[in-house]
Parts: C-alpha cells; sequence; structure tokens
C-alpha cells in the first residue's frame, strides 16, 4: 500500500467525488420530490372530497330540517 499520495492525484480524487456526490444526491432528491408531490396530491384530493362531503351533508340536513 502507499503511504504517500501525491496531492494533485488527490484532489483530482475529491474533484470527481464531489461530482459524484452531486449526481447522485440531485438523482435521488428528485425522484423523492416527486414522490412527495404525488403524496401531497394524493392527500390534497382525500381533503377536499372531505370537505366537499361535509359541505353536501351539511346542506341536505339544512334542507330537510327547515326546508329551504
Amino acid at each position: 500500500m502507499a503511504f504517500f499520495i501525491p496531492a494533485s492525484l488527490f484532489v483530482v480524487h475529491i474533484q470527481f467525488n464531489m461530482l459524484y456526490q452531486f449526481w447522485v444526491h440531485t438523482e435521488v432528491s428528485t425522484a423523492m420530490w416527486h414522490c412527495t408531490i404525488n403524496d401531497f396530491n394524493y392527500r390534497l384530493k382525500i381533503v377536499v372530497q372531505i370537505v366537499l362531503f361535509i359541505a353536501v351533508t351539511s346542506l341536505l340536513h339544512l334542507y330537510t330540517v327547515f326546508g329551504f
């Protein structure tokens, strides 16, 4: 094994390592962002359906009780 690594080789290795980490993290974070957006849209759709259900049932209740 080598006990000494030339500084130029070390700097090049660090730069390639940083580029690789940047590439991996951007790929992973983009995939995770799409999952988050899809999950948020799904949850938002459920919340809107619940709110609409409550509004419609409240209106039906008012109609049956007060005869509007």
